[in-house]
């Protein structure tokens, strides 16, 4: 009336030790994982956005260094009532690091501009172009320094 059951093949309590050891282990080292992957993006994204905060303050800091060097050299006070050759100012400044310092303004401790002015003529030296050009360097404590340049053609 009943039939014939094979014992060997139900599963018994006893032949199933340690399974479930084996499933916490998997499921907690895939836990682990995740966890590592969105601890990593997380930093990842942190970072970048301090770069690209550096990265706009170098621009401002080299924006400032451009229109400080544009000021001095096409804005020139007059020597001896005679006003300076644009072109004699923009040959003799040369390279020119910052002379701002930057540490009193808020968010640009760490920053500073070198100018750069240049000059050719055209058409026989009828006609000069000036380039000014401008790098602005930010760092963060002393690890990473981000740059970022401007430059301005002008006819006078």
């Amino acid at each position: 009336m009943f039939p014939n059951v094979d014992r060997k093949n139900v599963s018994v309590p006893s032949r199933q030790n340690g399974s479930m050891l084996i499933i916490a282990i998997v499921v907690m080292t895939v836990v682990l994982l995740l966890g590592l992957a969105i601890t990593r993006v997380l930093s990842t994204s942190s970072s970048s956005v301090v770069y690209e905060v550096l990265g706009f303050r170098a621009l401002n800091a080299a924006r400032s260094g451009l229109e400080s060097n544009l000021t001095s050299i096409l804005n020139a006070p007059l020597v001896d009532g005679n006003v300076p050759s644009p072109r004699a100012l923009c040959e003799s400044q040369g390279v020119v690091n910052s002379g701002v310092n930057f540490a009193s303004i808020p968010g640009f401790e760490n920053c500073r501009y070198v100018t750069q002015c240049g000059v050719q003529g055209f058409n026989n030296d009828q006609d000069e172009y000036f380039r000014f050009t401008s790098t602005g360097f930010c760092t963060i404590d002393n690890v990473s320094e981000v740059s970022r340049t401007v430059s301005v053609d002008a006819r006078i």
